[in-house]
């Protein structure tokens, strides 16, 4: 399944695909939206498989959330890939990163930052929701 969902991944727009038996969800929103989006919808079962262009430690704290039983992604930050492997997630990764960069490639990604040394998934989820509600705010 995980070799499925890497393979679905590669077409350009997709930036997230998830599968759960024989659901497939995808998604081409960059950033953690729609992870938070399926999260609430409980839309999938724990066992799921996951494939992402880009996780942060925001993103791991909901994929330890969701269940996801292994997850690939093309670059991953160290503290997200620490958050995967001490939740027993089975991880596939092309690229560690320190942090994962903003989208204006000047600072560390607001989501990331949110996070920070938070170790509680759903404390973590919590500030995510925050952070995208103020960036929300300032983009009006």
């Amino acid at each position: 399944m995980l070799t499925k969902a890497k393979a679905l991944l590669k077409d350009n727009d997709t930036r997230l695909v998830i599968i759960d038996s024989d659901i497939i969800l995808t998604s081409s929103e960059r950033g953690v939206k729609a992870l938070l989006d399926i999260l609430e919808s409980k839309s999938i079962s724990k066992g799921a498989f996951a494939a992402d262009k880009v996780v942060g430690k925001a993103a791991a704290m909901i994929y330890t959330l969701l269940g996801i039983k292994a997850l690939y992604a093309n670059v991953i930050s160290a503290g997200a890939k620490e958050i995967i492997e001490s939740n027993g997630i089975i991880l596939e990764c092309d690229n560690v990163v320190p942090y994962i960069v903003n989208r204006a490639g000047d600072g560390m990604c607001p989501m990331e930052e949110a996070v920070g040394d938070e170790l509680d998934p759903l404390t973590a989820v919590e500030k995510v929701k925050k952070k995208l509600a103020i960036l929300k705010q300032t983009s009006k």
